[in-house]
């Protein structure tokens, strides 16, 4: 495709109708007017596709810009962008799905009147839109969410809540507080179901507190580079399951899609798109014994967006373990682009393709499985589209099997 004709297309991308967009400061205004449709439709597939561990975790993150928009935050903790827009995940902890976003608008955000606080409605109102209360998870915060009042009303709630909590924090044991803890020293603190701990690993290092209705009041042993260490349980469920949003924004920033414009909702939408195939890329990879890497997966969804006609794709069993949610057990392949058949068929002029049987190069193929194959080989081909083709096979006799030209 041309430069100038792409810079065409690009130009008349819209996600919304302008003139039905209502000025600031009218009761029905709507600050993610131009990103919003597109959010809700991406939070609704995220919980239609996918079923959630047990261990969840919700931060921060952020569309790293700097473009004019009253939207804009500082965040200088964040390493990847620290100017942006500012949004709040619920990821799962082991594998970084994000399975809620929600975009922080400034002042007016969840301006509810609520006397919790602002960190204690954001977290109810994201659990609430996620349907993930009364099912008994375990949600992992850090101090800047992690409050008593809010690990009650959870529990109400018959989800669980393990997390660092300030000093400072309102209803904190002041028991916990005044303790001196010397290095290696560890002291529980419990009231009903809410169990507070204080440890301190080094003499050079502050002690810290943590909350939680879902660890118990004892210590285990890790092995680490240092050897054998002595830690509370709640802090390793904290360090193991705190890490979901950043594993998601790690993953996502190594091949991220935004690109330099003026306009900031073309970078939510670009955030947008790179959550949702790397969600896709997750569920994949939980569905197939044998997952290719993730660049292939971006070119192979290319490849599929290509075909003009993708509703002749059939359905195989999934495989053992899988945690899709919407489907009876089977997940959509391609098995053939249009206009081709499973038949022998000779390349044309001296193109040659790599067999899907053995390991040489034919100068016949199977359009419709997208693949060389030889005569004596054709009884052995199993039947269907191959987005990539054959990949290039290892041979300890380099000589004899050179790759395709």
């Amino acid at each position: 495709m041309p430069r100038d004709e792409y810079l065409l297309i690009s130009r008349f991308l819209h996600l919304n109708d302008n003139t039905l967009n209502k000025p600031r400061g009218d009761p029905q205004y709507d600050p993610w007017f131009q990103g919003g449709p597109l959010l809700d439709s991406c939070n609704k597939l995220f919980k239609d596709h996918y079923n959630l561990q047990q261990t969840i975790s919700l931060d921060e993150s952020m569309i790293g810009m700097r473009n004019r928009c009253a939207f804009i935050q500082y965040m200088p903790n964040k390493r990847h962008c620290r100017y942006g827009i500012k949004k709040f995940e619920l990821c799962e902890a082991s594998t970084g799905y994000v399975y809620h976003i929600d975009l922080y608008s400034g002042r007016d955000f969840y301006a509810t009147g609520s006397q919790q606080g602002f960190t204690h409605t954001v977290v109810m109102n994201i659990m609430e839109k996620s349907k993930v209360l009364n099912k008994g998870y375990h949600l992992i915060t850090d101090n800047f969410y992690t409050k008593i009042p809010l690990a009650e009303a959870l529990l109400i709630q018959k989800t669980s809540l393990t997390g660092t909590i300030k000093i400072n924090s309102k209803f904190l044991p002041q028991i916990l507080v005044k303790q001196k803890l010397s290095t290696g020293e560890t002291v529980y603190v419990r009231k009903g179901k809410l169990l507070t701990c204080g440890f301190k690993e080094k003499a050079t290092c502050k002690p810290v507190y943590l909350l939680t209705t879902y660890a118990h009041a004892e210590n285990v042993t890790l092995q680490t580079r240092h050897g054998e260490k002595i830690k509370p349980k709640v802090i390793n469920d904290y360090n193991v399951g705190m890490g979901g949003v950043d594993l998601s924004d790690k993953k996502l920033y190594h091949y991220a899609a935004q690109r330099s414009t003026r306009r900031y909702w073309k970078k939510i939408y670009s955030n947008l798109i790179d959550v949702s195939v790397l969600n896709a890329y997750i569920i994949y990879q939980q569905n197939t014994d044998r997952p290719f890497k993730r660049d292939d997966f971006l070119r192979d969804i290319i490849e599929c967006l290509s075909i003009p006609d993708a509703a002749s794709y059939p359905l195989i069993p999934q495989s053992p373990g899988s945690r899709l949610s919407n489907s009876p057990g089977r997940i959509p392949i391609p098995v053939s682009s249009p206009g081709s058949s499973h038949v022998y068929a000779r390349l044309d002029g001296c193109k040659q393709r790599l067999c899907a049987v053995c390991p040489k190069c034919s100068k016949h193929w199977c359009p419709g499985c997208n693949a060389g194959i030889h005569e004596q080989c054709w009884p052995k081909l199993q039947h269907y589209f191959r987005v990539k083709g054959c990949p290039k096979r290892k041979h300890e006799d380099n000589d004899e099997h050179e790759d395709c030209q």
